[in-house]
């Protein structure tokens, strides 16, 4: 039978992020319902194993369990005792840049700033959690891919990006990465000259 709850609670939070991210939303870095979800979608896996399992004792087993928990505290009580496990979430907008200067939005990322293990991406370290739990506690969650989305693989002439207030409330900037492909991978890029537009629905 399906674990309903571990579906609902963790599961389902993770997939709508991930449906969320892969629209080209103007978003605040560090103020959107994207970084009230991961947060909140980082305190949920934490404590889904309580009271039998201690949280603190799960890195052990799996490290990105242990980064979950320091995204969860810190959401929390912001500055945390132990420095090394102190981290700030924040979303950036992709976009790969061709030769021909054609812009594509690739999705927008949820990134941690961590300071003990630098930059990392939310929902690869969500994901591994959520399947190490699947496997820790045997359940079962029917048929689920749990791939990381993107957008629609267009390319225009600009780099732009919608602004929708129903998933953030104040916007005074947005940050951007600009990528290149270099046989078939993605590597950072530095156009001449870098502008993205907003546009307001």
């Amino acid at each position: 039978m399906p674990d309903l709850k571990f579906i609902n609670n963790v599961i389902k939070p993770w997939d709508d992020l991930n449906d969320l991210l892969a629209y080209r939303y103007a978003l605040e870095p560090g103020l959107s319902d994207v970084t009230r979800m991961a947060t909140s979608l980082a305190s949920s896996i934490n404590h889904y194993g309580e009271p039998d399992i201690r949280p603190e004792m799960l890195a052990q087993d799996c490290p990105d369990m242990g980064l979950i928990r320091d995204i969860a505290d810190a959401s929390k009580h912001i500055k945390l005792r132990d420095a090394r496990r102190q981290n700030e979430v924040y979303v950036r907008s992709n976009f790969e840049v061709r030769d021909d200067g054609q812009f594509c939005f690739l999705r927008n990322s949820i990134l941690v700033e961590h300071a003990t293990a630098g930059e990392l991406d939310f929902m690869t370290v969500a994901l591994a959690s959520i399947r190490f739990w699947i496997g820790r506690l045997g359940l079962d969650v029917g048929v689920w891919s749990g791939e990381i989305k993107e957008a629609n693989q267009e390319f225009y002439p600009t780099a732009w990006l919608e602004f929708e207030p129903k998933y953030c409330i104040n916007m005074r900037r947005t940050s951007v990465r600009m990528l290149k492909r270099e046989d078939g991978v993605l590597t950072k890029f530095d156009p001449q000259i870098e502008i993205v537009e907003v546009y307001r629905d």
